[in-house]
């Protein structure tokens, strides 16, 4: 089988190395996280689920449009980010418009512009904790050419959430209403 996973650039790997030595915590790494991977290609945006008792939710994104993305999969039960993190293998899609893995989800997520996405398990001692997927809103495949830092959030911007906040299941149920900053 053929590997048609993008590769990163050497710009990339600069950004998470720096990001490994400089962050003091979880949120703040995993907010800066969604960004690094944001910036991997232009029209992309990056959010990072995990799961918390038996639902899951979004603990940090880029933008918007991921954490839309995020709740479509969430209120499908099913999408890309939701089987790496169940399965533990990286989920690919190249053209989301062929893609026969989630018809439901499919249909929000091309409705919202999205056309590939890349979702990576992250494990620790052999149990995956959280899923970061990378979304494609560009036509063409990712290139691993970094975004400029217009097409980003402000530092004041990202979105993280910590642990105390709202679960959404993935059956769209939630017990409360979204903390946001």
């Amino acid at each position: 089988m053929q590997n048609n996973t993008p590769d990163a650039s050497p710009q990339a790997f600069e950004s998470l190395q720096a990001l490994l030595l400089t962050v003091a915590d979880v949120n703040t790494f995993l907010a800066e996280l969604a960004e690094v991977a944001a910036g991997l290609t232009p029209g992309t945006s990056a959010g990072i689920t995990t799961r918390y008792g038996g639902s899951v939710l979004t603990v940090a994104s880029s933008d918007d449009r991921a954490e839309k993305l995020d709740e479509s999969q969430y209120q499908n039960g099913g999408g890309p980010c939701l089987d790496a993190l169940r399965t533990g293998q990286v989920v690919y899609s190249a053209d989301l418009r062929t893609e026969t893995r989630w018809p439901t989800y499919n249909a929000s997520a091309l409705r919202q512009g999205l056309r590939c996405s890349l979702s990576l398990p992250l494990s620790a001692a052999g149990t995956t904790m959280a899923a970061a997927n990378i979304d494609s809103f560009d036509t063409r495949r990712p290139s691993g050419r970094p975004n400029g830092p217009s097409t980003r959030r402000s530092p004041r911007r990202r979105r993280c959430r910590s642990g105390s906040r709202p679960v959404r299941s993935a059956t769209g149920s939630s017990s409360s209403n979204w903390n946001r900053r």
